[in-house]
């Protein structure tokens, strides 16, 4: 028996509370069976697992496990949710139950659906076959504006730009990416300006076979740059056989306005670039006053500075963000940037607001790296841990060589348990760019915070010898929780309360730190005099973007979590407010090792308010 299902291998049957029933196939009962010992013994199935234990070693396509796992997720929702089957990426399967008495947490619309034949496509850097080398940002922008197109195309997935503009020349046959990306298709092509005018010739590939399903070429004014965009996505999706709406009606933008966009991408997102990104966006829109993606990028940049403490004070950039992404928008209401810029300015705690715009922008581009991260940061921030590794290794296994997406992977992978699993992610990311900070910070505060010596030491020294000011600061905090001696703990209490002076307000890292310390009176005293209304962005990082609200509900809030007044902390982020408006409570309130009743405590302090 399994909870409200009772399944019986012998006849191969599955029968609900209510008394209906569901025969199954012998390789479905049989997958069903393993998964139901794993839940059982608290374990994860991998696809190697089920092939020794259901297929006993016979090899078989990827498709038959996809085939089987299908139409399991299908029989878990025609039980009525009491379990759900959920991927572990790069791991394998397991069920996960619902809490008896609630509808299955489902999240925002987008975040979980299942798309039906996986298809995995990578669109390339097209090659630049103009003879000025300085075109390459040319021809890597309009890639990038074609894979933008293709990744609104319903029910296939993008790998996003960072993985697959990582392969060049020869590096770009369908074969290797395949093998280095998993993908089944692969777009490619070339690029040729002249004055003013721009051929283009893409050919689209099944990796499998290395058949070449489509192929064309495309001769056009610059100035028609974008319905080229959308005419090669559209030829895509067909040759996908797949439903595509177009994108909006066909746009004229200048080419000037269209070269500094490209140019401005291409600077996007490193902080020592970040204002001559600004200054190309900012000619861009005065050149093209209808530009809607050039708007978005620009009130992007504002917010994303916004969020840094600076000599210029945040308001200043958000007042310009909100200029930026309102033209964006009255242009393209349904762009997918634009909707997450907005719910990055909407107020501090206004929770249902930001997942509402969230939710329209996974409709709009479901596929989007970027726009997954975002949602997950939300969905983390909010206390649905499960749901935001989900979202994330979505995200990483779409962009899988970003190492932003990648080290977020792997923090993931420890906040649903996996420690292991995440401390070998963070290895294969140091390996792949040793100069990537978090690489190194994030695996070893979690190893320092758990007491895991054997991985935290070496990680230590590794932190001190890169230098920094992240990697030291890590590195002394992760010494004070091995050797916490009163002039590290009196060193760390005298800054949390400097910092209390300064802002009013204390960086929630702070509270898990004292805490862990073993300074639990002074961190929640600590807590009662700070205020968060005007410390916190809407996706929970601080105003200097050290750290994400989620990391309350992870491995480095355990020892928080286990104190009633935890939820005074919950209190004062708005999120009680936010759990008894939605129903959709973290999943701490299903922990059963909590010596108080997570739940009650919410409801008290919301009946109080």
């Amino acid at each position: 028996a399994l909870g409200p299902v009772r399944i019986e291998p012998a006849l191969r049957r599955v029968t609900r509370e209510d008394g209906g029933e569901e025969f199954l196939q012998p390789k479905i009962m049989q997958v069903l069976v393993a998964l139901v010992q794993a839940y059982d013994a608290g374990e994860i199935v991998s696809r190697d697992d089920l092939l020794e234990r259901c297929w006993h070693g016979v090899v078989v396509g990827e498709d038959a496990i996809d085939r089987v796992i299908g139409q399991l997720r299908r029989l878990c929702h025609s039980l009525g949710g009491a379990y759900q089957l959920e991927t572990i990426t790069k791991v394998g399967y397991r069920l996960v139950a619902s809490v008896a008495g609630e509808a299955p947490a489902v999240g925002l619309k987008a975040a979980d659906a299942d798309i039906g034949p996986r298809r995995l496509l990578a669109v390339m850097a097209f090659d630049n076959l103009s003879r000025d080398p300085d075109m390459e940002f040319f021809s890597d922008g309009i890639s990038d504006e074609i894979l933008q197109a293709v990744s609104r195309i319903k029910d296939v997935r993008v790998i996003g730009r960072a993985s697959s503009f990582h392969f060049r020349g020869a590096d770009k046959s369908a074969a290797n990416i395949a093998a280095k990306l998993n993908t089944t298709h692969v777009l490619d092509g070339s690029i040729q300006r002249s004055g003013g005018r721009v051929r283009i010739a893409a050919s689209l590939v099944e990796c499998a076979t290395a058949t070449s399903l489509w192929s064309d070429r495309f001769d056009r004014e610059l100035a028609d740059v974008f319905a080229l965009q959308d005419e090669i996505s559209s030829a895509v999706a067909e040759a996908l056989m797949l439903a595509f709406a177009p994108t909006e009606a066909a746009r004229k933008v200048k080419p000037e306005a269209h070269d500094l966009y490209l140019r401005a991408r291409g600077l996007a997102g490193a902080y020592a670039t970040h204002r001559e990104c600004m200054a190309l966006l900012e000619a861009a829109v005065v050149l093209a006053p209808d530009f809607a993606e050039a708007w978005a990028s620009l009130a992007l940049a504002n917010a994303d500075a916004g969020w840094r403490s600076g000599p210029e004070g945040f308001e200043p950039r958000r007042s310009r963000a909100v200029e930026a992404i309102d033209r964006a928008m009255a242009i393209d209401p349904s762009l997918g940037l634009g909707l997450v810029v907005r719910s990055l300015l909407v107020a501090p705690g206004a929770y249902l607001e930001r997942e509402a715009l969230l939710d329209s922008a996974l409709e709009a581009s479901p596929s989007d790296p970027e726009i997954l991260k975002q949602v997950s940061d939300f969905v983390g921030a909010v206390g649905r841990t499960r749901e935001s590794f989900r979202l994330i290794a979505r995200a990483h296994e779409v962009d899988p060589l970003n190492p932003v997406m990648a080290n977020r992977h792997a923090g993931a992978l420890s906040e649903i348990g996996l420690l292991k699993e995440s401390f070998e992610a963070s290895e294969v990311g140091r390996q792949r760019s040793p100069d990537f900070e978090w690489f190194v910070a994030s695996p070893l505060l979690i190893a320092g915070s758990i007491g895991d010596w054997d991985v935290a030491e070496p990680l230590r020294v590794l932190a001190l010898r890169k230098g920094g000011l992240i990697l030291s600061a890590i590195a002394e905090l992760v010494e004070g929780f091995r050797n916490p001696t009163a002039e590290a703990k009196t060193r760390l209490l005298l800054r949390t309360e400097g910092e209390l002076s300064r802002t009013g307000s204390i960086e929630i890292g702070q509270i898990l730190f004292l805490h862990r310390l073993g300074m639990e009176e002074e961190a929640f005293d600590l807590l009662e005099r700070a205020s968060y209304s005007h410390m916190l962005t809407p996706n929970g990082r601080a105003a200097d973007g050290r750290f994400l609200q989620g990391i309350i509900f992870g491995t480095l809030g355990a020892s928080v979590r286990r104190d009633p007044r935890f939820v005074r902390l919950c209190d004062k982020l708005g999120l009680c407010r936010y759990w008894l408006a939605t129903g959709r409570w973290p999943d701490c309130a299903d922990d059963h090792q909590l010596p108080y009743d997570f739940r009650a405590e919410v409801r008290r302090i919301g009946a109080a308010a």
